[in-house]
């Protein structure tokens, strides 16, 4: 393994690439944010790991980054500092949306034990996100013929309250099985839906699908409501809400089965459509979420007004909540913030133990993310739910 150790002071510097040396480490040492670059750039291939501390004269750390980021180094990334938590914390974030390789930092003086774990990281291939294929981009005609050949099909996210582990509710995403490409995320045909005037036909589908959904439930005695997700572009249709409710009662169903889901952060675009269909659906019986809460402009003022009845937490103020204090007081005042305004907390994108444990006792009212399950469909979430009722007891050896 070759690593690279940018550090400005001397002995510390000499001290890491000692550490890192005697742990059989090929080591190159750059005093500074400049020489570092050269060294890359006349590197015969390049360095495993880089170690970049954050306080240096000349050309911080911050700023050595980016240049990182401009010659597109794919080396592990692990940031040196003596400064506190969430200067770090920043500094981390920053990397990442350069998309750096971010293995973590190093507190000095230096820890051996924690080296060697991020040298173990820094061993392991970087999993980068890719494309759905090489194709040629989706077009509003691919479009249109998916939705008349009935290629859209639903998965259903379960979300449950973790003080009883009762199963609350799932969440229906849509997912385009497209003939020739395969599986196809809404990331990549939500937008081209909005653009292309096709998002209420997608709508229409995606209900027919829900309710449909709806029964099956109810038929194997889940009487549990589903989410869907709305297009704030939607909600600002004045028909819209007659349109949703005669999905609703001509598929023989029931709105109080139903909660609609906007994101937060297109609420403002057209806040007198939106609230005009916001509050008739509220009037039909239907349920209304604020969806990635937290991410978008919001006001408190402007989330008081809206008749919504459930406010759903980013994954932003879950993820690292355990170890960040920052984030972890965000997420509190979130959860504190929906509770004073009388509306259900749903902390989504929970994926680890510790995690859930954080949410469960600042006393969210649901949870849902992959700890739980990932999306699923009906089948599989019947056989998951008897699975999860006898999992619970592990999970919560109080709960008895």
């Amino acid at each position: 393994m070759r690593a690279l150790v940018i550090d400005d002071d001397d002995l510390v510097r000499r001290t890491l690439a000692g550490i890192l040396t005697s742990m059989q480490v090929e080591v190159t040492q750059a005093a500074d944010g400049f020489a570092a670059i050269d060294q890359i750039e006349t590197s015969p291939t390049p360095f495993d790991v880089i170690f970049c501390d954050l306080q240096m004269p000349g050309r911080d750390g911050i700023q050595t980054l980016r240049d990182l980021a401009d010659r597109r180094v794919t080396s592990g990334l692990i940031l040196l500092s003596g400064h506190t938590r969430d200067i770090v914390a920043s500094a981390e974030n920053t990397a990442r949306h350069h998309a750096l390789n971010v293995l973590g930092h190093l507190y000095k003086p230096f820890d051996r034990a924690k080296i060697n774990v991020l040298l173990e990281a820094a061993s392991r291939p970087r999993r980068i996100p890719q494309m759905t294929s090489n194709r040629e981009p989706l077009t509003a005609a691919d479009l249109r013929r998916g939705l008349a050949a009935n290629e859209f099909i639903l998965a259903f996210q379960p979300k449950v309250n973790p003080a009883t582990g009762v199963v609350e509710g799932v969440e229906a995403l849509v997912r385009w099985m497209h003939e020739r490409y395969g599986p196809i995320p809404p990331v990549e045909f939500i937008s081209l839906a909005e653009e292309s005037a096709l998002i209420d036909p997608l709508t229409d589908a995606v209900m027919r699908l829900a309710v449909a959904g709806y029964h099956d439930l109810r038929e194997g005695h889940l009487d549990i409501p589903i989410a869907v997700n709305l297009s704030t572009r939607s909600m600002t249709r004045l028909d819209m809400a007659d349109r949703l409710r005669a999905s609703v009662i001509d598929g023989e169903a029931s709105p109080e089965g139903f909660v609609f889901e906007v994101t937060e952060s297109q609420l403002a675009d057209n806040m007198t459509a939106f609230l005009e269909t916001a509050t008739r659906l509220r009037l039909m019986g239907f349920k209304l979420s604020i969806d990635d809460f937290g991410t978008g402009f919001s006001t408190m003022e402007q989330v008081s007004r809206l008749p919504v009845s459930e406010l759903k937490i980013d994954r932003a103020f879950v993820a690292g909540a355990p170890d960040n204090p920052r984030t972890r007081h965000i997420l509190e005042a979130s959860l504190q913030l929906g509770h004073s305004l009388n509306l259900k907390c749903v902390c989504e994108g929970v994926e680890t133990s510790n995690e859930w444990e954080l949410v469960r006792r600042l006393g969210t009212d649901t949870v849902q993310g992959y700890f739980v399950a990932k999306p699923m469909g009906l089948a599989a979430l019947r056989s998951w739910i008897t699975e999860w009722e006898a999992k619970w007891p592990l999970l919560n050896p109080n709960s008895a």
